[in-house]
């Protein structure tokens, strides 16, 4: 069984906190890849409204393809090396 990028992401901040906003949130993500808002290099960013973090990820053809989980005022660009 393959493990996708976003059920380890929900295990991995769920770990840290308790989450279950998180996902509802990212299930919508994963059935419409297009929600969040386009950025440079063909990646896309999907702002939480209640939460302040950030999805930033790559639509791909097997479900998106999750880069950070970022929060949107500590070090917001620390995953930029992750490209």
């Amino acid at each position: 069984m393959v493990v996708s990028g976003i059920a380890i992401l929900v295990r991995a901040v769920t770990k840290r906190c308790d989450a279950p906003w998180l996902t509802p949130m990212l299930a919508l993500l994963e059935l419409n890849q297009k929600i969040g808002t386009p950025a440079n290099d063909g990646l896309r960013v999907y702002p939480f409204r209640r939460f302040p973090y950030s999805l930033v990820y790559r639509e791909d053809d097997s479900g998106p393809r999750i880069y950070a989980f970022s929060h949107q005022s500590r070090e917001p660009r620390y995953w930029q090396g992750r490209l």
